[in-house]
């Protein structure tokens, strides 16, 4: 979950959520909600294919890799924080 922080250290962290770069290894997690009818229903992609979803990924992945980065398209991850204190 952390390895794009660890690499990149671009990260954004709430209580209950991570915001990250995507990593290659995300690719499942991506197609399973991005090749579902339903959650694409009101989108203006999808549902994708397997290879849709591997081309949106070379392509996020080659953004976040750019000198001059435009577009910023996160994973949105369920965090709970670092165990508290007190």
């Amino acid at each position: 979950m952390f390895e794009a922080c660890e690499r990149d250290g671009f990260c954004l962290t709430g209580e209950r959520l991570l915001l990250r770069n995507f990593v290659a290894s995300d690719e499942l997690s991506v197609h399973a909600f991005a090749s579902n009818r339903e959650v694409t229903r009101y989108t203006d992609w999808g549902p994708n294919s397997a290879e849709d979803t591997r081309v949106f990924l070379r392509g996020v992945l080659a953004q976040a890799r750019s000198a001059e980065r435009s577009e910023f398209n996160l994973a949105v991850v369920e965090w709970w924080g670092p165990p508290r204190c007190g």
